[in-house]
């Protein structure tokens, strides 16, 4: 038993030291100090660290803090790949694939390093696995097993391998025709910003496919609707807090109480303002709107109400403008 746990305990220790090390050359290289995580890192490489390894044949391939040498390069990439490096291994697949760094293009060995990253769930390995089966790159043409790569490559979060899954769906390659299915990956693909995704999600609304158009449709404009009513109805009330006041105190009612009903009048506005969902561009269009709705009507009332006409305009446009910008400010 003891002869066990003394190799079992110098591997865990060893493996802290690597760590530990390993981080003290991360850190120096994020401050731009390469000679001084180079300094870190060959150590550990040459004694099988395999992101120390990686990050070496980075430097040699790019050429910071050592010079530029495309096959010191490869033979970094070659060790931490060995070693199940998943980012090393992808990086020999590209190399491979195009036929860079001094190595000729061999596409069975692309393959080969694509895979075995994709396997360990290297997102980019899975995707373009799922592009060279679904092109016949490399590969025989095999439209199920394009869409498990990219499946997986979605199910991470990658978009293009969202956009590529929603596509086969929609078509019904190398899995069932499912629009839902496919509005689901289109979806969310869009919502990560990709172009094609929004285009393609816009044409399948269009052509009512997938999740039915008319319901989700009304859903959006009734609720868009509805909020529209309730910002006008609040900023109408917001605009017209001067005309509380003002009959108040026309009326010979003293001003504090007045001040006090212009408060309540305030709160259900302020809160419909902080809670609404609607964008800089509808609030510009609806706000010099309803402004103008309540300076009309708000001026009848002024009229009907004061005496003194000649200041009303001045006591108006101040008390409309200044209160709702400082809430909005």
């Amino acid at each position: 038993m003891k002869n066990l746990f003394l190799p079992i305990a110098i591997a865990l220790l060893t493996n802290l030291v690597f760590a530990a090390d390993y981080a003290t050359g991360e850190d120096a290289f994020d401050e731009g100090d390469h000679e001084t995580a180079l300094k870190v890192w060959l150590p550990l490489a040459e004694q099988g660290d395999a992101r120390a390894q990686h990050m070496i044949a980075l430097m040699y391939r790019v050429g910071v803090g050592v010079p530029q040498n495309d096959k010191t390069a490869v033979k970094w990439y070659t060790f931490a790949a060995k070693q199940g490096d998943a980012a090393a291994m992808y990086q020999l697949g590209s190399i491979y694939e195009f036929g860079i760094v001094g190595l000729p293009q061999n596409e069975k060995a692309a393959v080969k390093w694509f895979t075995l990253a994709a396997e360990q769930g290297y997102v980019l390995a899975q995707y373009n696995l799922g592009n060279r089966y679904a092109d016949g790159i490399g590969v025989p043409e095999d439209d199920k097993t394009a869409a498990s790569w990219f499946t997986l490559a979605a199910e991470q979060g990658y978009a293009l391998a969202q956009y590529n899954l929603g596509i086969m769906h929609a078509k019904g390659e190398g899995v069932p025709e499912n629009y839902n299915t496919a509005v689901k990956w289109l979806t969310v693909a869009a919502e990560q910003g990709n172009a094609s995704a929004q285009t393609a999600l816009g044409l399948m609304y269009a052509d009512d496919r997938g999740a039915p158009e008319s319901d989700k449709t009304t859903v959006k404009w009734d609720t868009l609707t509805m909020e529209y009513v309730v910002w006008a109805i609040a900023l109408f009330f917001l605009f017209s807090w001067p005309i509380v006041i003002w009959i108040k105190i026309e009326r010979g009612e003293y001003y504090p109480r007045s001040m006090g009903i212009a408060v309540l009048w305030w709160i259900p506005e302020m809160w419909v303002v902080y809670q609404s969902s609607l964008s800089t561009y509808q609030l510009l269009w609806i706000m010099p709107t309803t402004f103008l709705v309540a300076f009309t009507l708000d001026t009848i009332l002024l009229v009907r109400y004061s005496g003194r006409n000649h200041t009303f305009v001045i006591w108006l446009l101040v008390g409309m403008l200044v209160f709702p910008t400082l809430i909005f400010l």
